[in-house]
């Protein structure tokens, strides 16, 4: 069992180490990436594509993919960038309206909980870089919503669940 469990760290030894999500963030970005667009090129969803920089124990081809995806040039970011806005609204367009409508103020409600880890899907402001995480720190409801205020590194606000939708991804994950 000791054996097996040296051979087992031996070949975890083996190739480039594990790396950080903020490692593997910024090294995408250096090679000109959007992690949405990133995440569209890959075929997963910006939901998956975070959660899978944040596992620690993600298989290795994960790391080896990000760790190597081909350096953009500024047409080629162009180019990706419009075919993903192009495919979201062909699909925003195509959903089907559910047999009974949801309180679309409330489409949240116990999916976003205070400690929720959440990241920028884009630029917003001052207050974060696309790709930055930030935390639900306070949840209020009012008569037609629920809101969320949002910590980042560069301040908060608070977000319906439409100004969520413009500017953030759920990462799935939790800071607590």
């Amino acid at each position: 069992m000791i054996k097996q469990a040296r051979k087992a760290a031996e070949i975890e030894r083996i190739g480039p180490p594990r790396r950080s999500a903020n490692y593997l963030r910024e090294s995408i970005r250096a090679r000109g990436w959007a992690l949405g667009d990133l995440a569209f090129w890959l075929g997963i969803s910006r939901q998956y594509l975070y959660e899978i920089m944040g596992d620690v124990h993600r298989p290795r081809h994960w790391d080896l993919a990000l760790e190597n995806v081909p350096r953009l040039t500024k047409k080629e970011m162009r180019m990706v960038t419009e075919a993903r806005r192009a495919a979201e609204q062909v699909a925003a367009s195509s959903k089907p309206v559910p047999a009974v409508p949801a309180l679309p103020g409330f489409r949240y409600h116990g999916a976003l909980q205070v400690g929720s880890i959440v990241a920028a899907s884009t630029w917003i402001g001052e207050m974060a870089e696309e790709g930055e995480e930030g935390v639900v720190i306070e949840i209020r409801s009012t008569a037609v919503s629920e809101e969320y205020l949002i910590r980042f590194a560069h301040g908060e606000e608070w977000f319906d669940p439409d100004a969520f939708d413009e500017v953030m991804v759920d990462t799935g994950q939790t800071s607590v």
